[in-house]
């Protein structure tokens, strides 16, 4: 399964480097629609987004297997994973969508 995440560009560089999502705070949330993340977290207004333009500059996919979802509270498009529980889910490619 993959699932797409918006992000900065030090959160994505640091998500690489350590192979799964890089957590600041408790709940990190992701997609399985990258059309939906584009139009809706990188619009330029999500999240206060138009006065700091470098938050959600970058869209990573990342591919987990299938049975790991059960890690994640789900709803219809978005998707919640604790980062108390992040280390249960086998992370399997990251990579970036675009820039």
């Amino acid at each position: 399964m993959i699932l797409y995440r918006a992000m900065s560009e030090a959160e994505a560089k640091a998500t690489l480097r350590h192979h799964g999502p890089a957590f600041v705070r408790r709940w990190k949330w992701f997609s399985h629609d990258p059309v939906w993340v584009r139009g809706r977290v990188m619009d330029g207004r999500f999240n206060r987004s138009d006065a700091k333009g470098y938050r959600y500059t970058v869209l990573l996919s990342f591919t987990i297997p299938d049975e790991d979802a059960r890690w994640f509270k789900r709803g219809r498009i978005e998707w919640a994973l604790d980062r108390r529980v992040c280390h249960q889910v086998r992370w399997g490619e990251i990579r970036v969508v675009s820039a």
